[in-house]
Formats: structure tokens, C-alpha cells, sequence
């Protein structure tokens, strides 16, 4: 069974990373957010970890399992250009609670649709452009 990853926005002040983009798996403790990468070694009562990195809350997102035109991973959070037979369409992914599946929206239909239509054979190509929290315009488009 494939455990999905996450990516957040570092806030690691001690390091060069701070503001870029770590991809691993998520520790949530105390309101404080962690993304992991390597498991080192583990036991029923200890867990050692070859790296770890404070991430901003607000822009955790989890793997939808998907990839776009250009192999690149689809994250919740992402801007998706849809490119349909009359124009380019900017759509935003999304973790819907109600219904326990990742949809994406446009600011011009105001649809909501399941993000697994993008994966049918006739559905539209798609690229990811961007994210909600550092290119937000792009749902302006």
C-alpha cells in the first residue's frame, strides 16, 4: 500500500530552505507542522529520522497520486492549466471533506468536479502552473 506524501512551505529559519517547497511525509504535534524524509530506523518504541523540516501550516497539502502532461505530481493547493478545445482553463485542486475526494473549481464556471475526470481517456491534457499560496493570480485568468 503507497502511503501519500505532502509538501509544505519551510519556515526553517536555520536553513537555506526557508520558503521553498519540502516534499516528505507529515508529523502534526502541538499545532507545530514537520515534513519527514528517510526512516532511518524503527521499533515499537523509538523512530530515528534522516531528516525533518518545520513547514508553514497554512500550505500543507497532500499528493492527489497524480501527474500532470509533464510527469509532475498534482498537490492539493495546485493551479492546473486545463487545456480544453476553446481556451486554456485555470482550475484549483482541492480536498473536498463532504465528499472524501480531491475536486478542482474555476473561478469562471464555479463548477466543482471530481479531479478524476482528468484522468479519463478523453479528458482534456493539464499542467500544473502553480499553487494558491505563492500564484494565486492565476485563477484571475
Amino acid at each position: 500500500r503507497m502511503i501519500r506524501k505532502y509538501r509544505g512551505l519551510s519556515i526553517d529559519d536555520n536553513n537555506e530552505d526557508v520558503g521553498n517547497w519540502k516534499y516528505g511525509y507529515l508529523i502534526e504535534d502541538g499545532g507545530e507542522s514537520f515534513i519527514i524524509n528517510q526512516v532511518i530506523e524503527s521499533n515499537e518504541q523509538y523512530i530515528t529520522i534522516g531528516s525533518w523540516c518545520p513547514v508553514n501550516s497554512e500550505t500543507i497539502g497532500q499528493s492527489t497520486g497524480l501527474f500532470d502532461k509533464n510527469n509532475k505530481e498534482v498537490f492539493d493547493g495546485d493551479i492546473l492549466a486545463v487545456e480544453t478545445d476553446e481556451e486554456v482553463l485555470y482550475v484549483k485542486v482541492y480536498w473536498n471533506e463532504q465528499v472524501a475526494m480531491f475536486m478542482f473549481k474555476s473561478k469562471k464556471y464555479h463548477d466543482n468536479v471530481p479531479l478524476a475526470e482528468l484522468t479519463s481517456e478523453i479528458a482534456y491534457p493539464f499542467a500544473v502552473v502553480g499553487n494558491i499560496y505563492e500564484t494565486p493570480h492565476l485563477l484571475e485568468q
